[in-house]
């Protein structure tokens, strides 16, 4: 759960967003690892229901609302969805 909610920490926070991080990204594409780094991204962040929403959210023992949860785990999601989709869309 951590490194779900420390990657979604870092594209909340990173200066002009996804967009902008997807840029720093962009000079990198097709190296093996940075592709399977993103497809990894892809397949965990793929909805709101898959494990990198849901345990984002889950690692913030202080969410207690199931409605504030339900908030953060749709944040998580659409935040990587930025980033994949600026990086040219999914990259599983």
């Amino acid at each position: 759960p951590k490194d779900a909610y420390d990657i979604c920490y870092c594209l909340a926070r990173f200066p002009g967003g996804p967009q902008a991080l997807a840029e720093e990204f962009r000079p990198h594409l097709g190296r093996p690892v940075v592709e399977e780094a993103l497809s990894k991204l892809a397949k965990n962040f793929a909805s709101v229901d898959e494990v990198g929403p849901v345990s984002a959210a889950a690692f913030d023992d202080e969410i207690t609302d199931e409605e504030e949860r339900q908030i953060v785990i749709r944040g998580a999601f659409e935040a990587v969805d930025r980033l994949l989709t600026a990086l040219g869309g999914n990259r599983g």
